[in-house]
């Protein structure tokens, strides 16, 4: 049996039936000596628990009561723990989520007794909502990521949301630009002061936040090389904030002729506003920006867009599907899919066939006629 320990300190023991327990002092209460128990299935695994309760304590950090619910340990996380783990957008989307969707579902239970069927539930009256299987996932994904950090200190034994069975993961195909309306496009936006952005967006597949964060020392016209270095958002209370890519790493793009020509047509026109605004320009840096030099917002230009779209007469098309239709214009040209997805910048592979896999069994298919016609 553990012995008595001073505040801080805890001990280890096997129980009864076969599970490892430590425990954790407190120090007193009202009178009363106040332990915190960990079990697991391994002596390792207990201590391990043991070990960053304690952490947490000499840090300062008191561990939670076994009463507490699980609204107060999520919005802890997301106010204490969570900010400096992830992007500021990225941040807001999860507080967000936990707000609109985690807790007025799962808020009330306390901690210690939340299970997988609670978090089913919770998936459940989601779906009853309307909302779609890709946010009901991204709702659990973020109660996961939140439980296995109170799973690393001891607060629960098990990560409920992990043990779920998450919604069936659906692929939409979205609606693309055929070769010729991507040409009608293009020779639409001539002259306009963004036509180099739908060049940048149509014929590399950059994200829109990708390409609004592009600045001059991004693009090397002379060799014909564009680095994605950064994406652009705005953020609640920060206002437009550049940060690392989706995939955490630059990558580099090599520009057709004419998207460079765009390119270049484009300086010449934000040197000429910059002239024109005089004490007005506010140097940036950003290759497309307001007639006053500073950084676009993704609100105006989907606006601009829109307008552009219907002075073309194309389908009510998002900005981000001239990236969708970037990458099938290419497949539907050959272009290797290896070669695609480093251009897109996916994480792998294996999102880029997934996402394109109404286009990839297409090419399947005329390859198989062609092998039918070789061999047959």
């Amino acid at each position: 049996m553990a012995s008595r320990r001073g505040h801080g300190q805890g001990g280890i023991r096997k129980r009864g039936d076969g599970r490892w327990e430590a425990s954790v002092d407190l120090g007193f209460e009202n009178g009363k000596r106040r332990r915190r128990f960990f079990y697991g299935r391994t002596q390792n695994e207990v201590a391990a628990k043991l070990r960053e309760a304690q952490t947490a304590l000499s840090a300062g950090r008191p561990l939670p009561s076994g009463r507490q619910t699980t609204r107060a340990f999520l919005e802890s996380w997301a106010a204490d723990v969570l900010p400096g783990t992830v992007k500021a957008r990225t941040l807001q989307s999860y507080r967000d989520v936990l707000r609109n969707y985690v807790l007025p579902e799962v808020g009330s239970v306390p901690l210690a007794k939340l299970s997988p069927a609670h978090v089913q539930a919770m998936l459940r009256a989601l779906e009853a909502r309307g909302l779609s299987p890709r946010t009901q996932r991204y709702a659990r994904a973020v109660l996961r990521r939140a439980l296995h950090q109170a799973e690393r200190w001891g607060d629960v034994t098990r990560n409920a949301a992990a043990l779920a069975d998450p919604p069936a993961q659906e692929w939409s195909e979205r609606p693309t630009l055929s070769l010729d309306q991507a040409r009608h496009l293009l020779e639409t936006v001539r002259g306009d002061r963004l036509e180099a952005l739908y060049w940048v967006a149509l014929s590399l597949g950059l994200r829109q936040g990708e390409a609004l964060a592009l600045r001059w020392a991004d693009v090397d016209l002379e060799t014909g090389r564009l680095t994605v270095a950064g994406t652009l958002s705005r953020v609640s209370g920060h206002g437009l904030v550049r940060t690392s890519p989706k995939t955490k790493r630059a990558r580099v793009v090599v520009l057709s002729e004419p998207c460079a020509a765009a390119l270049r047509a484009h300086r010449r026109r934000q040197l000429e506003e910059r002239l024109a605004a005089g004490s007005e320009w506010e140097e940036t840096g950003y290759v497309f920006t307001t007639e006053t030099g500073r950084p676009l917002d993704a609100r105006n230009v989907t606006r601009r867009w829109h307008r552009a779209r219907e002075q073309a007469g194309l389908p009510a098309l998002h900005f981000h599907d001239l990236r969708h239709s970037a990458a099938t214009l290419l497949l539907e040209q050959g272009v290797p899919i290896t070669t695609i997805s480093k251009q897109l910048g996916h994480a792998s592979i294996t999102i880029t066939s997934d996402v394109y896999a109404h286009v990839t069994e297409g090419l399947q298919r005329e390859s198989a006629e062609t092998m039918a016609r070789l061999l047959g």
